[in-house]
C-alpha cells in the first residue's frame, strides 16, 4: 500500500465517520424533542378527560 492509497483510505473513513456522526446528531434532536412532545399529548389528553367527565 502505498501513501496516495492510505490517504485515500483515511478520507473514506473520515467522511464515513463525519456522516455518522450527522445521522448521530439527527437522532439526539429527534430523541429530545419525543419526551416534550409526549407530554404536552398527554396534557391534552388529560384536558380531554376532565372535559368529557364535567360534561358527564
Amino acid at each position: 500500500m502505498n501513501v496516495t492509497e492510505f490517504l485515500a483510505g483515511l478520507q473514506a473513513q473520515h467522511d464515513e465517520t463525519t456522516a455518522r456522526a450527522g445521522e448521530l446528531r439527527d437522532q439526539i434532536q429527534h430523541l429530545t424533542a419525543a419526551p416534550a412532545e409526549a407530554e404536552a399529548r398527554l396534557a391534552d389528553l388529560a384536558t380531554t378527560a376532565r372535559a368529557v367527565l364535567d360534561c358527564s
